[in-house]
């Protein structure tokens, strides 16, 4: 149909108390017999056209106001206060300072001890090389030919820095040894002592270890270690220098619980007696049998000769040291 929205708006608005009151009225519209419909604000009466499609029925439709104040005009409108949503940023948390671990401080942990190296980079020495390290912080020692030292620190967080070696100027046979020793040295970063205290491993930034070491000297918490037992005799003091070098054979003491002791150095068997009291040694009466061998056996006659001159025992990473009165070390023992 064609109605005046406006017009009937007004009229509602107007005509009717019940609206005005804020109550719900109809707007009937009838279809079917009666086509007229009249205008009850301004007594128009206006003619409707049935639309074909609409079902010939009465229909309703309800509006409904709320003016405010109390249900009458004179109230007054009172509009709805607007919600107001302020944005409120998430709080910025700053991020975590990037973690530094403390400065690891000097370690005592290698000072006053003495190794004798075994492997570079998992190869045996052909020449004997030790390593000392000293109170405040100096290293040194003998290499294959040349004796040497510098300035060293070691951290507690078992970290290594050595610093560059100074070294005599001979050469020898093994000076490719002795070169590849000192740029081990220049290259370590890490320490590694065994878990008994015996051993000593150098390690590079990589994590690979460069070279081992055996400890000289008595293992801090094995004094007084007893002598009983068999032992290789691997080594013994020759002239003055330490010699290693047993030639073809194998010679070997062993000490038995009863206070004696036999073995062969090489060629002859040895025998005697001896006394141990904690770290103390004493042994007398030596006695050797009289072959002749074909192969010579360089460590019969200074091991024959050191023995009655033992006054004490030293443990050592590799078995025992056996020391004279002014410690020092005349034959050296392992098993």
């Amino acid at each position: 149909m064609r109605l005046s929205h406006a017009t009937i708006l007004l009229g509602m608005l107007v005509a009717t108390p019940a609206l005005a009151d804020g109550v719900e009225c109809q707007a009937n519209i009838i279809y079917g017999d009666n086509t007229t419909v009249r205008d009850v604000a301004t007594g128009t009466v206006v003619q409707i056209v049935p639309e074909p499609y609409l079902q010939r029925t009465q229909v309703y439709q309800n509006y409904g106001f709320d003016l405010g104040g109390g249900g009458t005009v004179t109230g007054g409108y009172t509009p709805i206060p607007a919600t107001v949503t302020t944005y409120e940023p998430a709080p910025v948390t700053p991020p975590e300072p990037p973690y530094v671990p403390p400065a690891a401080t000097p370690s005592t942990f290698l000072d006053g001890t003495s190794w004798v190296l075994s492997q570079l980079d998992g190869a045996f020495v052909t020449a004997n090389a030790t390593l000392n390290f000293e109170a405040g912080g100096r290293f040194g020692g003998s290499a294959a030919c040349n004796t040497y030292g510098g300035d060293v620190t070691a951290f507690t967080n078992f970290k290594i820095n050595f610093g560059p070696v100074i070294s005599t100027r001979r050469t020898c046979p093994q000076q490719s040894e002795e070169s590849a020793y000192f740029s081990i040295l220049d290259v370590a970063t890490d320490f590694r002592p065994g878990r008994e205290g015996d051993t000593l491993a150098l390690l590079d930034s990589t994590g690979a270890v460069r070279a081992t070491f055996q400890r000289q000297g008595a293992i801090p918490g094995q004094q007084g270690r007893s002598i009983v037992g068999s032992w290789n005799v691997a080594g013994v003091l020759i002239d003055g220098a330490f010699s290693t070098d047993s030639g073809f054979g194998n010679p070997r003491l062993e000490f038995m619980s009863d206070g004696r002791f036999g073995g062969n150095l090489g060629c002859n068997n040895a025998s005697g007696s001896y006394t141990q009291n904690g770290d103390m040694l004493t042994i007398s009466g030596v006695a050797l049998t009289r072959r002749l061998c074909i192969v010579a056996a360089p460590f019969e006659g200074p091991v024959a000769a050191h023995l009655p001159n033992v006054t004490r025992i030293q443990v050592t990473g590799t078995g025992l040291s056996l020391l004279d009165a002014s410690g020092t070390e005349l034959i050296r023992l392992s098993q």
